[in-house]
């Protein structure tokens, strides 16, 4: 126990976990948009991401959502009407409704204007072409550190607190697992639907089942869901480091993955300090892995997102100003 507590420590400070895996990717290049791009979804209907941006590093900037053309790599930056006159817009997480004759809905987790504080919300927006209309918002006592939100066609959704208090170094210290996945329904309201999670982040629904990452145990986790919304029998299915956000790519999942914990809170610090990152495909059955993409930092730092399109492969990262789009066919 000792021995694995030590190598776990080595790992999380970045000091000896192995080189990267070897992938081919091709013809990389760079989108700008607003910084940190942390999080985005494929918008199908109109041919574009939309993205996720707060400057993190300066906490105190309003965040924006933009779209980006997957014709032309044109972005623009999202109009939004009809908030209420004070709404705190540091987006993080998203995810897309996609609700046929009734439009579609943006679902975005919101932070207050101070970083460890307890204001948060899930805002919904309804998406036009050209701006998001303010629909409506959810706030509850168990959104106590939100990061990410997954959406399902009736509009009740799960949502990860990555830390049971927002900004504990206390937690990760001691290695504490008060994170957990909440629950809402129009029927339930807000409840607790998993518990005793380290650092729950990127969250999907897949196949009436849900995917969750839990960070600090470099874990990717499966749930089986019940017809009231609560989660039983969790799996590990894989487990790789530090995994941040998923996204679904037909019949496997993608998942991110930060190597190095220590270079991630360098660069989290300075943009000149780069991060690592790898990017998954998953079988969601086996939970074999496949990595498509690796990076020590020199084309992008602190990749958290990414999708699939076509052999196209869509990067956000957490703290710098631009997505990165690449070839990956050779890697497919």
């Amino acid at each position: 126990m000792i021995v694995r507590l030590i190598l776990t420590a080595i790992c999380f400070l970045g000091l000896s976990c192995g080189s990267l895996p070897q992938t081919t990717e091709t013809n990389c290049s760079r989108i700008p948009v607003p910084a940190g791009p942390e999080d985005f979804v494929v918008d199908n209907k109109f041919g574009r991401l939309l993205v996720s941006s707060h400057d993190r590093r300066n906490w105190q900037s309003t965040g924006k959502i933009t779209s980006v053309s997957l014709q032309d790599g044109k972005v623009t930056v999202m109009e939004r009407e009809g908030e209420p006159e004070v709404l705190s817009f540091r987006p993080h997480g998203m995810d897309l409704l996609k609700n046929g004759n009734n439009g579609d809905f943006l679902y975005v987790i919101l932070h207050g204007p101070e970083q460890d504080d307890d204001i948060h919300a899930v805002a919904v927006y309804k998406v036009l072409y050209d701006r998001l209309i303010f629909v409506q918002q959810y706030q509850h006592k168990l959104l106590n550190s939100p990061n990410d939100i997954a959406v399902l066609p009736d509009g009740s959704f799960y949502v990860t607190n990555d830390a049971g208090k927002r900004g504990s170094s206390w937690e990760m210290l001691w290695g504490m697992r008060k994170s957990n996945i909440v629950y809402y329904s129009s029927k339930t309201g807000f409840r607790i639907a998993a518990t005793n999670l380290a650092m729950a982040n990127g969250i999907i629904h897949y196949e009436n089942q849900i995917f969750a990452t839990a960070t600090r145990d470099d874990e990717l986790l499966r749930f089986v869901r019940q017809p009231d919304g609560s989660l039983v029998e969790r799996k590990v299915i894989s487990k790789f480091a530090m995994p941040d956000n998923i996204m679904a790519a037909g019949n496997r999942l993608l998942v991110t993955s930060h190597p190095s914990a220590r270079k991630f809170m360098r660069h989290r610090k300075k943009s000149a300090n780069k991060a690592p990152s790898v990017v998954y495909l998953v079988n969601p059955v086996s939970g074999g892995i496949k990595a498509i993409f690796a990076d020590e930092g020199k084309r992008i730092s602190a990749v958290s997102t990414a999708a699939l399109v076509g052999n196209q492969l869509y990067l956000g990262q957490v703290f710098d100003d631009f997505l990165l789009s690449c070839d990956v066919a050779g890697s497919l």
